[in-house]
């Protein structure tokens, strides 16, 4: 996907809800999910009280946060997520501002 940084675009109040929501989330990108903690991550959401991030209700959220997520983890466009995006009404010039945001 090529990204363009000038590309005239508009959101959605609602997408601007999701990308808000997976930009803000994205610092628990990684952390094992609370159900699927052993013992020691137990451990230490006891002592220090964080729980991690969890899936998303809502599919729309859930694959922004998941392509958010990858793209600023690996610091390159996770192109696995973009027909999630397309699919859920985002436009190609949207999906690749949001590459921008997350990178």
């Amino acid at each position: 996907m090529r990204i363009e940084a000038n590309t005239g675009l508009t959101l959605s109040q609602v997408q601007w809800q999701a990308v808000s929501a997976a930009l803000r989330s994205a610092s628990d990108c990684g952390r094992v999910p609370a159900t699927r903690a052993g013992p020691v991550r137990r451990i230490y959401r006891a002592v220090t009280g964080r729980t991690g991030a969890t899936p998303s209700a809502d599919p729309k959220l859930e694959a922004v946060r998941a392509f958010v997520c990858e793209t600023s983890r690996q610091r390159r466009v996770a192109e696995r997520y973009v027909p999630a995006l397309l699919d859920h009404g985002f436009t190609s010039p949207q999906v690749a501002a949001l590459a921008l945001l997350s990178a």
